[in-house]
C-alpha cells in the first residue's frame, strides 16, 4: 500500500480511460472543483476562521490514477500553489494567516477532520441512496453508535456524530464532485493518518444518483414550473456555493441548485451565508432573452438575502 506521508487526504479517479493519470480535461475541472467546495464546506464547519481561507489543491498524475492531493500545511499549499503556477494566490492567503491568529490552532488535524466528515457522508449516503433524515426508518442507536438500514434490508454501523454530520450536509454538496465519475470509473474519497496510511471511500458511476440531485430531469423538461419568469418570489434554502468570478451564489431548492445573482453589488457580503439556511427574495429570470419564458432551469435575481437559521443549532432526533 502506498504511503501518503505529507498528505492529510485526496481524491482519486480510476477505472476506463484513466492512462497515466489523464482524464478529460471536463472531469478534472469537475472534479477539482467539487472538492475544493466540498473541503471549503467541512473544514468551516470544523472551524469557522479557516473559511476566510482561499487555497488551490494541487494535483498528481500518476499511471493507473489521477489524483488531487491536500498537502500537510497551508504553508504547503502556498508553496505548491506557485511552483504550479496559480495565480492570485499565496500572499494574501498569508496575509489573511496573520490577521485571524492561526498560529495557535492545528491546521492539519482541522482539515483532516474535514476531510473525514466528506468521507463520513460519501459512506452514509451511499449506503442509504441519498435518503433525508425523515426517510432513515429503522434505524438504532446503541449509545455512541448508530446502525442504519438501507432499502434491503443491510445495516450500516457509523458514529452518532457520523449521522449528524450526513443529516445537517446539504444533500448537494458531494453533487458536483461525483458527477466527475464518468462510466466504468470510481473516485475515492481518502483521509490520510500520521502515519501516512490512507483510509479511502470509494464512489462508482453507479453511486452517483445516491449525490446528483437534480431529479434526472431531460433538458427540455421545465424545472420547478412554478417559478414564473418574470415574478417576484421569496424562496428557503441552504447556500451551498459561491463563484467571485461569475458574482453568483448557488442555493439548494426542492432538490435543484439554483444559481443567484445580486441585482447589484457583489456576493462577498453575503460570505456569511454560505452554507447556511437562507431565504432569499428576487426575480426569476429563465433565460437571458425575455422574449423567452419556458427555458427549464430558472436562476434568480436577488434584492435581498437573508439568514433564517443555522443547521449546527438545530437538534437532531435519532429515534
Amino acid at each position: 500500500m502506498r504511503n501518503y506521508s505529507g498528505y492529510l487526504g485526496y481524491i482519486k479517479i480510476e477505472g476506463a480511460g484513466v492512462k497515466e493519470g489523464v482524464i478529460s480535461a471536463k472531469s478534472a475541472a469537475v472534479a477539482l472543483s467539487g472538492f475544493n467546495d466540498s473541503l471549503k464546506y467541512f473544514i468551516k464547519k470544523s472551524d469557522g476562521d479557516f473559511s476566510l481561507i482561499d487555497f488551490e489543491i494541487p494535483v498528481r498524475i500518476q499511471e493507473g490514477s489521477w489524483q488531487a492531493l491536500v498537502p500537510h500545511t497551508i504553508s504547503q499549499w502556498v508553496e505548491d500553489g506557485v511552483a504550479l503556477g496559480i495565480a492570485n494566490y499565496g500572499r494574501a492567503a498569508m496575509g489573511e494567516l496573520g490577521k485571524n491568529d492561526f498560529k495557535n490552532k492545528n491546521t492539519a488535524e482541522i482539515v483532516r477532520r474535514a476531510i473525514t466528515k466528506m468521507k463520513s457522508v460519501a459512506k452514509i449516503g451511499k449506503h442509504v441512496g441519498g435518503a433525508e433524515a425523515s426517510q432513515l426508518k429503522g434505524t438504532k442507536v446503541k449509545g455512541n453508535d448508530v446502525e442504519i438500514p438501507n432499502d434491503e434490508g443491510i445495516y450500516l454501523r457509523v458514529t452518532r456524530e457520523e449521522l449528524e454530520t450526513y443529516l445537517k450536509t446539504p444533500s448537494a454538496m458531494l453533487s458536483d464532485l461525483v458527477s466527475a465519475i464518468e462510466k466504468d470509473q470510481s473516485l475515492s474519497i481518502a483521509v490520510v493518518d500520521n502515519n501516512g496510511k490512507s483510509s479511502e471511500e470509494k464512489i462508482t458511476y453507479d453511486d452517483r444518483l445516491s449525490f446528483v440531485y437534480e431529479n434526472q430531469s431531460k433538458e427540455h423538461d421545465l424545472i420547478l414550473p412554478e417559478l414564473v419568469h418574470g415574478e417576484t418570489v421569496i424562496i428557503e434554502g441552504v447556500i451551498s456555493k459561491g463563484n467571485k468570478n461569475t458574482n453568483t451564489i448557488g442555493i439548494e431548492y426542492k432538490g435543484h441548485v439554483l444559481t443567484c445573482m445580486p441585482m447589484k453589488g457583489s456576493i462577498v457580503k453575503y460570505k456569511d451565508c454560505l452554507y447556511e439556511k437562507c431565504q432569499i427574495e428576487g426575480t426569476v429570470s429563465r433565460v437571458s432573452d425575455p422574449m423567452i419564458t419556458d427555458a427549464p432551469r430558472p436562476k434568480i435575481r436577488f434584492t435581498r438575502l437573508t439568514l433564517t437559521d443555522r443547521p449546527e443549532d438545530n437538534q437532531i432526533g435519532l429515534l
